[in-house]
Order: structure tokens, then sequence, then C-alpha cells
């Protein structure tokens, strides 16, 4: 098997992917515009927005599905963001399995490597902000699987903001304890 970095890996996910990737990078943007509207009503939005989704096959296994979904939040009561900046959370999910067979609803999971997961993650993000995104680690969920999650914090207009020390990184993604590693490689 060649290892690619996630630069590589980003690369190829776009360039196989392309109108999903666009979907996706477009869904973020359409976000931050609609959360600055005013009266903006985010538990209304949480209630009523369709969450969008991207699968497709690993670039380093044949044998394993890639199904990345994307969210947003609002992380400004989890630390000293000023309020002022309109701070959201762009978070990209990622869950790696085996094809499934039948009606099962089992997932055979398959770990993806720390190069593809940043790949997939740094397609979704693009440039613009993939440099500043954090790999977020968390506990297993019950079935002692747990996805991979990368976040990065951004302003109202959509430029990335640097996160306090004080922030609670048990609230940003799969619950405690997590803690940022940030991304490896950088252009």
């Amino acid at each position: 098997m060649v290892e690619r970095t996630p630069i590589e890996v980003a690369d190829i996910v776009v360039a196989t992917y392309v109108e999903d990737v666009d979907h996706l990078r477009g869904w973020f943007r359409r976000t931050l515009e609609e959360w600055n509207e005013p009266g903006f009503d985010i538990a209304r939005w949480k209630l009523t927005t369709e969450i969008p989704h991207l699968s497709g096959s690993s670039v380093e296994s044949s044998r394993c599905v890639v199904t990345v979904h994307c969210s947003c939040d609002d992380p400004s009561s989890w630390g000293s963001i000023p309020v002022s900046s309109g701070a959201r959370q762009l978070s990209v999910w990622i869950n790696s399995h085996g094809p499934r067979a039948g009606s099962s609803n089992d997932l055979d999971w398959i770990p993806l490597s720390k190069s593809e997961a940043e790949g997939w993650a740094r397609a979704v993000l693009g440039p613009e902000w993939s440099d500043n995104a954090y790999l977020v680690h968390a506990q297993r969920n019950e079935r002692g699987r747990w996805p991979v999650l990368f976040v990065v914090f951004v302003d109202r207009n959509g430029q990335p903001l640097r996160v306090p020390d004080d922030f609670d990184w048990g609230q940003a993604g799969i619950g405690s304890p997590a803690r940022p590693l940030g991304l490896t490689t950088f252009p």
C-alpha cells in the first residue's frame, strides 16, 4: 500500500467527489450566512435543517466506506470567546466501515489511518479552514467506536479564530474527555 500524505488524500477526495465536496463546503458557507441573519433561531435551525453527508470509498482500502457528516454549533458559552465575534464551530465527523451487508444495521467498523481521516477533513473544510482545524479525541461510544471528529472555529465572516485557553473541549464533540490535537500536516 502506498502511504499518502493528508494533502494527497484530500486532493484525491476532491477530484473523485467534486460535486459532493462542493455541496458540503457550500453548506458551511450558507449556514454561516443564515446564522448572521437578524432573529435567527438556532434551536429551530437544529430541528429543521438536514445535515449533509458524503459517502465514498476509502482512498487506502477498497473494502472500506467513508461517511462524512457536517455540523455547525455556537461555542460562545464554552470558553471566553467574545460573543461579538459571532463564533461558530464547524465540525466534520468521519465514520469508516465495511460495505453494508443486506438489511443489517450493524456495520463492521474499520479504522482509518490518521493520514486518511485528516485528508477527508481537509477535503471538506478546504484550504481556507483546514490548517486551523483541530482533531478532537473523545471517549468511545457503547459499541467501542467513535467517529473521527475535526473542528474549526470561525467568526461570523468565516475567518478562523483561535480557541481560548479556557475552552471546554468536552462541549466541542463527543464528550469528555476531549482534547485538541491540531492537524499534523501543513502545506
